[in-house]
């Protein structure tokens, strides 16, 4: 009788042990980790839908000065981040114009990626301005607010 009491007391205490090691292991991983598991899809599905999304995405006109959002996840800040190019005309905008176009982006943006990852937050997530092509930083977008540079 104390032989299986003795076994029940061991087995329980291994699936305690077990569970704690789990749930300390979970506790320290990125809120992140679930949307960066592999899919399913082969790379060649990833590559082809690349193409055809850069190839849409090319062909769009720039809207009121500013081109379509590119969102990508940044590995090394462990966010998402959002990139958009303007024109030389968008530039020479009044400042609250601008400004207004571009919290309302970066609001956009974010309330479409929040429906998705509930888990984001604004720390999560900026939007990078850019002077037309040249990858010439012209405006940062965290929090609500705007850094220009």
């Amino acid at each position: 009788m104390r032989s299986k009491t003795l076994v029940y007391v061991v087995v329980a205490g291994a699936a305690l042990f077990t569970s704690g090691i789990a749930v300390g292991q979970r506790a320290g991983t990125s809120k992140f980790t679930k949307y960066l598991r592999p899919p399913v899809r082969t790379e060649m599905d990833w590559i082809t839908l690349d193409t055809d999304v850069d190839l849409i995405r090319g062909s769009l006109p720039y809207r009121n000065g500013i081109s379509i959002p590119e969102t990508v996840f940044n590995y090394k800040e462990n966010r998402l981040q959002a990139r958009v190019f303007i024109s030389s005309d968008f530039e020479k905008a009044p400042l609250e114009t601008v400004k207004a176009q571009l919290l309302g982006l970066y609001g956009l943006e974010y309330v479409h990626l929040k429906a998705t990852i509930p888990e984001l937050s604004e720390d999560d997530f900026v939007l990078s301005v850019y002077r037309d092509s040249n990858f010439e930083l012209f405006a940062e977008c965290k929090h609500g607010n705007i850094v220009f540079h």
